[in-house]
């Protein structure tokens, strides 16, 4: 077998252990990484062998995942990397854009600020709470004497 990476594949080899190409930069080893929507998919390589990023949701304490970002070859799209998306540097062996490892998601009562009373009221319902594996359950709420100022974090999900 050619190992120099020019040349065509020995006879035996073409496919099974040798793949062979026709231009110079189709014979770069594509890096490996997640893909899909949740992050369950094992990493594979990228169809794009330029792309030397992967990317994911950002994953937000006591909120969860960020909403409409996939697990990705590639940049963060847009403006959206440290906002919505978190971006690594990729690797020919495996996926660095891995999912986190979550904890058991909890509940938390949530609050809503009353413009004729000036105080905080309890929502109907609950909140659900998701953090990373190893974080404390923390659920918060309004003092009696709690502004919109001074009391932001509503949804009752982690510390004050």
């Amino acid at each position: 077998t050619n190992t120099n990476g020019c040349g065509p594949c020995a006879g035996a080899t073409k496919d099974k252990g040798c793949k062979q190409c026709d231009k110079d930069s189709c014979n770069k080893i594509p890096i490996k990484c997640v893909q899909g929507t949740n992050g369950t998919a094992a990493a594979t390589e990228c169809k794009d062998i330029t792309a030397t990023k992967c990317s994911k949701p950002k994953f937000t304490e006591y909120t969860g995942f960020s909403k409409g970002v996939s697990y990705a070859c590639g940049k963060c799209a847009g403006e959206t990397k440290g906002k919505t998306c978190e971006e690594c540097d990729g690797k020919t062996d495996s996926g660095c854009n891995k999912p986190i490892e979550t904890g058991k998601d909890f509940m938390c009562y949530s609050y809503q600020f009353s413009t004729s009373t000036k105080k905080f009221a309890l929502k109907s319902g609950k909140t659900t709470c998701k953090i990373k594996k190893g974080t404390s359950t923390v659920c918060n709420r309004p003092l009696s004497s709690s502004t919109k100022t001074n009391y932001t974090n509503t949804n009752g999900c982690g510390p004050c």
